[in-house]
């Protein structure tokens, strides 16, 4: 069993003392080490203090890079509470979040760049830059703006461990979209998040050799599990790119996949496309889905397709830290049900 952690990001800085040289990431064709990654997220960490005294709140910018990762950590090594940003999302969505989160600094991928003017433009609080794959300064940029570039990045001495806040500090902020359309900040504590993480690490017995993908984006709290359960065991986290996404079964074939977590509309579109044979995902030993019902058929076609593996559903709003409900697929126990609407049975409460 995993040391009981108190900060979400504990998990990880413990596997990267205890599993230095084991994968931690598989990227773009790259693979780092637990060692380089923590290396990187140190580095980073020290560059957002350097444009941010004592920052509170850190907006990451991106989608499915490196930033959107060890930017994640890199900003709760510093102390502060991480806010997802999603540079897919329409940059009305991305200002109106950063406005209200107050955001003190931005950390953003390359690629997010040319959002970040728009993004920046009429905050009343415009917020410190990091940009660690870019190699100039924006030229259009408000001038109120203090940036670091990828050589002034690259030149910061990392921290030699995390800046640790309270426990009961917030970890991350999710913006969901909310009854009104408009999205509504959700702050989550590190108390919290930890204690999920705990729980379900001993639930589903997380182990060095699994590798989790990641279907979820980080502005949808489905993916603090997908990424901080791996890492707090020393395990691998193999994120697809999006085109990878749309061939969900070839992607956990391909890259040997061991644990799966998606909304389970993904598998209902594999098996209405008749994709599912018996036998075909023998890597898998955990099939979690979440967000949404899952139909019986689809469990009970993806259960034959992964025999070695459990299927669980799991649900809860994102106030409860990802999930507080969860049920088992048992094709016996929906026969003796009598199979009501083609689902699974109620879900119970995740073990405490």
């Amino acid at each position: 069993m995993q040391d009981a952690p108190e900060f979400l990001h504990s998990g990880f800085h413990a596997a990267a003392r205890r599993h230095p040289d084991r994968p931690a990431l598989e990227l773009g064709g790259r693979t780092w080490t637990y060692a380089e990654l923590d290396e990187t997220v140190r580095r980073w960490a020290a560059a957002l203090l350097a444009v941010a005294d004592r920052p509170r709140r850190i907006g990451v910018l991106g989608h499915r890079s490196l930033v959107t990762y060890a930017g994640f950590l890199a900003g709760l090594y510093t102390g502060a509470a991480v806010v997802p940003l999603n540079r897919k999302y329409p940059v009305a969505r991305n200002r109106d979040i950063a406005e209200r989160s107050e955001l003190d600094v931005v950390l953003a991928d390359d690629r997010s760049v040319p959002q970040l003017p728009d993004l920046l433009d009429g905050l009343e609080h415009v917020p410190a830059v990091v940009l660690p794959e870019t190699a100039e300064v924006p030229a259009d940029l408000p001038s109120r703006a203090r940036v670091l570039t990828r050589a002034d990045v690259a030149g910061t001495t990392p921290l030699t461990g995390p800046v640790l806040p309270d426990p009961d500090d917030t970890a991350y902020i999710i913006f969901t979209s909310g009854s009104t359309g408009r999205p509504k900040g959700v702050p989550v504590a590190h108390a919290n998040i930890a204690h999920f993480l705990r729980v379900n690490s001993e639930r589903y017995r997380v182990r060095p050799e699994d590798r989790f993908a990641n279907t979820a984006d980080q502005t949808f709290d489905l993916a603090v599990f997908e990424v901080f359960m791996p890492w707090g065991a020393g395990a691998c986290l193999v994120p697809p790119d999006p085109a990878q996404l749309l061939s969900p079964l070839d992607f956990i074939r391909e890259k040997r996949i061991t644990v799966w977590f998606s909304v389970p509309s993904a598998a209902v579109l594999q098996h209405r496309r008749g994709l599912f044979a018996p036998g075909s995902l023998p890597s898998l030993r955990l099939s979690l889905f979440g967000g949404e019902a899952l139909p019986a058929s689809t469990a009970a076609a993806w259960q034959e397709a992964a025999p070695g593996s459990v299927v669980d559903n799991l649900y809860g709003p994102t106030e409860a830290a990802v999930a507080c409900l969860v049920h088992r697929w048992d094709p016996g126990h929906l026969a003796r049900a009598g199979g009501q609407r083609g689902r699974p049975p109620s879900a119970r409460p995740t073990p405490a």
